[in-house]
């Protein structure tokens, strides 16, 4: 066993075909949030920073890093929200993008972050759900349970 927890967790989409739909790219960057969000939660780590690599057509790549903005969190709410700010921020029109990463950074034991109380009745509830859906995907295998917009359409 390791004695020491990896600093950075990264996952990445690839488009099979360049695309010019944000809802697409939306649709991999929660994907990409619930994956990190759940090996964050499970290796009981959190992350400070987040940084984000788009791939464009022509294979050139755009980065960018931002700290989490209430503290360290392993939330999926917390890294989706960021993430979308974060591409948000690039400001593409007709940006053709072949492939999307990103690497939560920084990362610290969960159990040494703060939790702030929040008197945000859904987000309470949705922090609850989020922990049913790590426990049946704990059971029945990762990846099992998730927002439906972050799966593969068929065909």
């Amino acid at each position: 066993m390791p004695t020491e927890l990896p600093h950075s967790k990264a996952a990445q989409r690839r488009f099979a075909l360049d695309t010019l739909s944000p809802e697409a790219v939306r649709a991999a960057l929660l994907s990409l949030a619930v994956e990190l969000g759940d090996r964050l939660r499970t290796r009981c780590q959190a992350a400070r920073t987040i940084t984000m690599t788009v791939t464009l057509a022509d294979r050139s790549q755009v980065h960018r890093s931002r700290q989490l903005p209430g503290g360290p969190s392993a939330h999926t709410e917390d890294l989706r929200d960021t993430a979308y700010e974060m591409y948000r921020a690039l400001g593409f029109q007709r940006a053709r993008v072949r492939g999307i990463a990103l690497r939560c950074e920084q990362l610290v034991d969960a159990a040494a972050v703060a939790e702030q109380l929040s008197f945000d009745q859904g987000r309470e509830r949705r922090l609850r759900a989020e922990k049913a859906i790590d426990l049946l995907n704990a059971r029945f295998g990762s990846g099992t349970v998730g927002p439906a917009t972050s799966y593969r359409q068929a065909g």
